[in-house]
Protein backbone atom coordinates (compact mmCIF):
# COMPACT_ATOMS: atom_id res chain seq x y z
CA UNK A 1 0.00 0.00 0.00
CA UNK A 2 2.84 2.41 0.83
CA UNK A 3 4.51 1.78 -2.57
CA UNK A 4 1.21 2.42 -4.36
CA UNK A 5 0.72 5.68 -2.44
CA UNK A 6 4.26 6.83 -3.30
CA UNK A 7 3.74 5.98 -6.96
CA UNK A 8 0.50 8.01 -6.97
CA UNK A 9 2.23 10.94 -5.23
CA UNK A 10 5.10 10.88 -7.75
CA UNK A 11 2.65 10.77 -10.66
CA UNK A 12 0.74 13.74 -9.21
CA UNK A 13 3.99 15.65 -8.74
CA UNK A 14 5.07 14.90 -12.33
CA UNK A 15 1.68 15.93 -13.71
CA UNK A 16 1.98 19.17 -11.74
CA UNK A 17 5.43 19.80 -13.29
CA UNK A 18 4.01 19.18 -16.77
CA UNK A 19 1.43 21.90 -16.12
CA UNK A 20 4.18 24.44 -15.40
CA UNK A 21 4.88 26.76 -18.29
CA UNK A 22 8.64 27.22 -18.60
CA UNK A 23 9.86 30.75 -19.20
CA UNK A 24 13.15 32.59 -19.07
CA UNK A 25 13.95 36.15 -18.14
CA UNK A 26 16.81 38.52 -17.49
CA UNK A 27 17.95 41.00 -14.94
CA UNK A 28 19.34 43.72 -17.22
CA UNK A 29 22.21 45.60 -15.57
CA UNK A 30 24.79 48.32 -16.11
CA UNK A 31 27.37 50.17 -14.06
CA UNK A 32 26.93 53.91 -13.46
CA UNK A 33 29.43 55.83 -11.35
CA UNK A 34 30.78 52.56 -9.98
CA UNK A 35 27.33 51.35 -8.87
CA UNK A 36 25.31 48.53 -10.37
CA UNK A 37 21.85 49.46 -11.67
CA UNK A 38 19.14 47.14 -12.95
CA UNK A 39 16.22 47.79 -15.26
CA UNK A 40 12.67 46.69 -14.56
CA UNK A 41 9.67 46.89 -16.86
CA UNK A 42 5.99 47.20 -16.10
CA UNK A 43 4.00 44.00 -16.54
CA UNK A 44 1.67 43.61 -19.51
CA UNK A 45 -1.12 42.71 -17.09
CA UNK A 46 -0.87 45.82 -14.94
CA UNK A 47 1.24 48.57 -13.45
CA UNK A 48 3.49 46.40 -11.27
CA UNK A 49 7.23 46.05 -11.93
CA UNK A 50 8.97 42.89 -13.10
CA UNK A 51 11.88 41.68 -15.22
CA UNK A 52 11.68 41.10 -18.99
CA UNK A 53 10.58 37.47 -19.42
CA UNK A 54 8.60 35.15 -21.64
CA UNK A 55 8.13 31.65 -23.00
CA UNK A 56 11.23 29.76 -24.04
CA UNK A 57 11.04 29.62 -27.84
CA UNK A 58 11.29 26.06 -29.24
CA UNK A 59 14.22 26.96 -31.50
CA UNK A 60 16.11 29.05 -28.90
CA UNK A 61 18.00 28.30 -25.70
CA UNK A 62 16.58 29.76 -22.46
CA UNK A 63 19.36 32.40 -22.55
CA UNK A 64 18.61 33.43 -26.15
CA UNK A 65 14.87 33.50 -25.46
CA UNK A 66 15.51 35.75 -22.46
CA UNK A 67 17.66 38.10 -24.58
CA UNK A 68 14.85 38.26 -27.17
CA UNK A 69 12.34 39.16 -24.45
CA UNK A 70 14.67 41.88 -23.12
CA UNK A 71 14.79 43.44 -26.58
CA UNK A 72 11.01 43.19 -27.14
CA UNK A 73 9.86 44.28 -23.67
CA UNK A 74 12.53 46.80 -22.67
CA UNK A 75 14.60 47.75 -25.71
CA UNK A 76 17.77 46.53 -23.99
CA UNK A 77 20.44 44.60 -25.88
CA UNK A 78 23.51 42.94 -24.44
CA UNK A 79 25.32 39.81 -23.39
CA UNK A 80 23.44 37.16 -21.40
CA UNK A 81 25.51 35.35 -18.81
CA UNK A 82 25.17 31.58 -19.41
CA UNK A 83 24.75 30.65 -15.74
CA UNK A 84 21.18 30.69 -14.43
CA UNK A 85 20.92 32.89 -11.32
CA UNK A 86 17.86 31.12 -10.01
CA UNK A 87 14.19 30.72 -10.76
CA UNK A 88 10.80 31.73 -9.44
CA UNK A 89 7.20 30.67 -9.95
CA UNK A 90 4.21 32.93 -10.53
CA UNK A 91 0.62 32.54 -11.66
CA UNK A 92 -0.92 34.20 -14.70
CA UNK A 93 -4.32 33.44 -16.22
CA UNK A 94 -4.79 30.49 -13.86
CA UNK A 95 -1.53 28.76 -14.93
CA UNK A 96 1.73 28.45 -13.05
CA UNK A 97 4.89 29.64 -14.79
CA UNK A 98 8.49 28.93 -13.75
CA UNK A 99 10.98 31.56 -14.86
CA UNK A 100 14.70 30.79 -15.13
CA UNK A 101 16.55 34.05 -14.50
CA UNK A 102 19.79 35.13 -16.20
CA UNK A 103 21.91 38.28 -15.99
CA UNK A 104 22.08 40.54 -19.05
CA UNK A 105 24.96 43.01 -19.24
CA UNK A 106 23.42 45.84 -21.25
CA UNK A 107 25.47 47.11 -24.19
CA UNK A 108 22.78 49.18 -25.94
CA UNK A 109 19.63 50.94 -24.77
CA UNK A 110 17.24 51.53 -27.66
CA UNK A 111 15.02 54.60 -27.85
CA UNK A 112 12.34 52.56 -29.65
CA UNK A 113 11.41 48.91 -29.10
CA UNK A 114 8.48 46.62 -30.00
CA UNK A 115 6.53 46.95 -26.71
CA UNK A 116 7.39 50.54 -25.84
CA UNK A 117 3.74 51.61 -26.03
CA UNK A 118 2.68 48.83 -23.62
CA UNK A 119 5.48 48.86 -21.03
CA UNK A 120 7.61 51.33 -19.13
CA UNK A 121 11.32 50.74 -18.49
CA UNK A 122 13.16 52.19 -15.52
CA UNK A 123 16.72 51.94 -14.18
CA UNK A 124 17.16 51.71 -10.41
CA UNK A 125 19.34 50.26 -7.69
CA UNK A 126 19.07 46.56 -6.93
CA UNK A 127 17.60 47.42 -3.51
CA UNK A 128 14.89 49.59 -5.07
CA UNK A 129 14.13 46.88 -7.65
CA UNK A 130 13.82 44.27 -4.90
CA UNK A 131 11.36 46.50 -3.06
CA UNK A 132 9.22 47.04 -6.18
CA UNK A 133 8.68 43.46 -7.37
CA UNK A 134 5.73 41.47 -6.02
CA UNK A 135 7.35 38.03 -5.97
CA UNK A 136 9.46 37.16 -2.92
CA UNK A 137 11.30 34.58 -5.05
CA UNK A 138 12.16 37.22 -7.68
CA UNK A 139 13.31 39.47 -4.84
CA UNK A 140 15.73 36.69 -3.79
CA UNK A 141 16.96 36.36 -7.39
CA UNK A 142 17.72 40.10 -7.42
CA UNK A 143 19.63 39.89 -4.15
CA UNK A 144 21.60 36.84 -5.37
CA UNK A 145 22.29 38.69 -8.62
CA UNK A 146 23.87 41.60 -6.75
CA UNK A 147 26.20 39.31 -4.82
CA UNK A 148 27.17 37.45 -8.02
CA UNK A 149 27.81 40.51 -10.17
CA UNK A 150 29.78 42.33 -7.47
CA UNK A 151 31.94 39.24 -6.88
CA UNK A 152 32.58 38.97 -10.65
CA UNK A 153 33.42 42.70 -10.83
CA UNK A 154 35.89 42.44 -7.92
CA UNK A 155 37.64 39.52 -9.63
CA UNK A 156 37.89 41.48 -12.90
CA UNK A 157 39.40 44.49 -11.11
CA UNK A 158 41.91 42.30 -9.25
CA UNK A 159 43.10 40.60 -12.47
Amino acid sequence: MIALTRRFENKAANAHRRDLIVQSGVIPYRFRSGQVEVALVTASSGPHWTIPKGHVEPDLSPEDSAAKEAFEESGLVGAVQPRCLGSYVYEKRGRLRRVEVFALEVKRELKRWPEMLVRRRQWMTVEEAASRVKSAELRCCLQDFKRTVLRRERRALAA
